[in-house]
């Protein structure tokens, strides 16, 4: 089989991803850690299983090892021993460093669905940041099922739904005791609370969440909340609170989602002209354009 390296780009990186002489400083070792990150996630190979692997078979789930991507395995090497340098020298900055690299590439594996990555990421991660918001934040994130909705919910057995929440809301409700002001994991919590378990007080999380999050200017997370709650008020066939959310959601940020969550509120609640108008500025295109949607 042919080396992860055996291409002519990936020779030159490796050529120049040396350190020179004596050079072992840590904001050195930072900016090789990040070119191999940077590396690994241009070509999409990041956190990949190399050499045929198709599953972890063999792995021990504690951190990533030689079967994984080249260059993400040496920015894990790199970052762990940032990592072991920063606990001997109580260095926070450094910490915070190692801390947001765990969290991009957890982010990264997650989003192109490499679970051994993710997993190996979340157990060794543990051992360094579970006193960390954030970190507790993530690892809710990529054990939440964000595509399930309420109305799928309906279809599968309560005790089922009760076990897919149980880790992800621990971990988003570790978060906020942690740090209560972290807008996205209440969020988050409200969501799965509201998807999985539809319990009541999912609503009173998501206010409390869009609240902060339009009391700090924070647009992203106006947007998401915004979301969420219209989708809570939908769910419960409170269309005319769902506009009123939806809209939120599209004043901070008008993207397709939240467009069409409303466009199609508007026209549900009779007025059509309203609802048509959201889905001509959301695609750029004039009324008579799309006229003939009924």
């Amino acid at each position: 089989q042919r080396s992860a390296w055996a291409d002519p780009i990936s020779l030159r990186l490796r050529s120049e991803a040396v350190l020179p002489p004596g050079v072992n400083d840590g904001p050195t070792l930072i900016a090789l850690a990040m070119f191999h990150t940077e590396a690994g996630m241009a070509t999409e190979e990041f956190g990949a299983l190399t050499g045929g692997l198709k599953t972890a078979v063999g792995l021990g789930y504690w951190g990533l090892e030689k079967a994984y991507e080249a260059h993400s395995y040496l920015a894990y090497k790199l970052v762990e021993d940032l990592e072991e340098r920063a606990e001997g020298d109580e260095d926070a900055e450094l910490h915070r460093f190692t801390l947001n690299w765990y969290i991009v590439a957890m982010s990264f594996c997650h989003r192109w669905g490499r679970f051994p990555c993710v997993q190996s990421l979340l157990e060794k991660g543990e051992t360094h940041f579970d006193d960390s918001a954030e970190f507790r934040l993530v690892k809710g994130s990529v054990k939440q099922n964000t595509r399930m909705t309420r109305a799928k919910a309906n279809y599968i057995r309560y005790k089922s739904l009760q076990g897919m929440a149980q880790l992800p809301r621990w971990e988003f409700k570790q978060a906020l005791k942690i740090n209560p002001s972290l807008i996205e994991a209440r969020v988050r919590l409200a969501h799965t609370t509201h998807v999985f378990l539809n319990y009541p007080e999912a609503q009173a999380e998501i206010e409390q969440a869009l609240a902060e999050a339009r009391a700090a200017r924070d647009m992203f997370s106006t947007y998401v909340a915004g979301l969420v709650l219209g989708e809570l008020h939908e769910d419960a066939g409170r269309l005319r609170e769902a506009a009123v959310a939806y809209q939120i959601a599209v004043d901070a940020q008008p993207a397709h989602i939240a467009s069409v969550a409303l466009g199609q509120a508007l026209v549900r609640l009779g007025r059509r002209d309203e609802g048509l108008d959201v889905g001509r500025r959301m695609f750029g295109l004039p009324m008579a354009d799309i006229s003939w949607i009924q």
